[in-house]
């Protein structure tokens, strides 16, 4: 399903249970489009990858969307600003 893509780049259990969460938080707050990916070799960026039309919406929410998401262990959290390839 699209809504809940995520990525794991280094393959670990805790980290597909940690994008698992993101998605399930994003979710939450009717962001079923919004995919998440770790970046970087530590697992401590989460990359968030939203249509266009999400953009607005995400920012209302991000104080809300960064106490939850850091709280999963994640100390950044990015937004792909050019997300075009979210919706293919």
């Amino acid at each position: 399903m699209r809504g809940e893509e995520s990525s794991n780049r280094s393959g670990s259990a805790r980290d597909d249970e940690r994008l698992k969460a993101v998605q399930d938080i994003l979710r939450d707050h009717g962001f079923d489009e919004v995919r998440s990916e770790i970046v970087g070799g530590r697992g401590e960026i989460v990359a968030l990858s939203a249509p266009q039309h999400l953009m607005m919406g995400l920012a209302e929410v991000a104080g809300e969307l960064t106490t939850e998401i850091k709280g999963l262990g994640f100390h950044y959290i990015a937004l792909d600003l050019d997300s075009s390839e979210v919706l293919d």
